[in-house]
């Protein structure tokens, strides 16, 4: 369910000249209907979303918005639930000619977005079940699996976990305390639980990296080190930093937002 947004929380910047001189009547009047809509199909919950869009009229009404503010608070998108968002979109480029026209509004190139995401524990927990993440996850898997120490062989374990080219699999403790995760993954067909213990840090703003980790097939199993495991997020990812606190993850940064094909 997403909360109703009102024309009122898309606003020009009042220090600005389009401000002054009543240029948010005009943004307030044609972007808000769009926007919503835009949201409406990008979200499948969010509450407190407060949203501002700044830009002179000319600007706006040639597609070209300078800064978009959004800031909400217990959003889920994609399956993905996030406690809180703040965030700052920079040089968006929409085709706000056609959407005058009746068409949908759509991204004519790419753009930052810069800002805090906090992800609390039942956030993660609940994420766990949402493809993208499983996607993910059994990506993570796999890598795990590839990368063998001698006479540590993780197939037996996080095999189970997968079926095919899925990730098969029930979500038990999921802990965030100080520099430390803790993450349990039952396999859904039955077998051994398997539990990752690891601290995160970040290198060159998008490779993520397993610090002093340990994994346990099972309760009775000697851990498995895997310290230094790197995974890459992408070159659209810029993170700046990334805490473990207790009951949640702190991260800011960048994302490069690309439009759709």
């Amino acid at each position: 369910m997403v909360d109703e947004l009102t024309d009122d929380t898309v606003t020009a910047d009042p220090t600005s000249a389009a401000s002054r001189q009543g240029g948010s009547r005009m943004i307030s009047r044609i972007l808000p209907p769009a926007v919503r809509l835009l949201i409406q199909t990008q979200v499948d919950q969010v509450e407190n979303l407060v949203f501002r869009i700044e830009g002179r009229d000319r600007q706006i009404l040639s597609g070209y918005v300078p800064k978009a503010a959004i800031a909400a608070d217990r959003a889920v998108y994609q399956g993905l639930h996030l406690s809180h968002v703040q965030v700052e979109a920079l040089e968006i480029h929409i085709n706000l000619g056609q959407v005058l026209r009746g068409k949908p509004l759509r991204l004519l190139q790419r753009f930052p977005i810069v800002g805090e995401v906090v992800i609390q524990e039942r956030d993660l927990a609940a994420s766990l079940a949402a493809p993208l993440l499983r996607d993910g996850i059994r990506d993570f898997l796999k890598q795990l699996m590839a990368v063998q120490s001698p006479g540590q062989d993780l197939r037996p374990y996080l095999g189970a976990l997968l079926q095919g080219d899925q990730a098969q699999f029930q979500v038990g403790e999921v802990a965030i305390a100080p520099n430390q995760l803790t993450l349990t993954l039952i396999p859904a067909q039955g077998g051994a639980a398997v539990t990752l213990r690891t601290g995160l840090a970040v290198r060159e703003g998008h490779i993520l990296i397993l610090h002093q980790p340990s994994l346990l097939p099972a309760a009775e199993a000697e851990p498995i080190n895997l310290d230094g495991f790197e995974l890459d997020l992408g070159p659209e990812v810029q993170i700046d930093s990334l805490a473990l606190t207790q009951g949640q993850i702190d991260i800011r940064g960048t994302v490069q937002v690309i439009p759709a094909d």
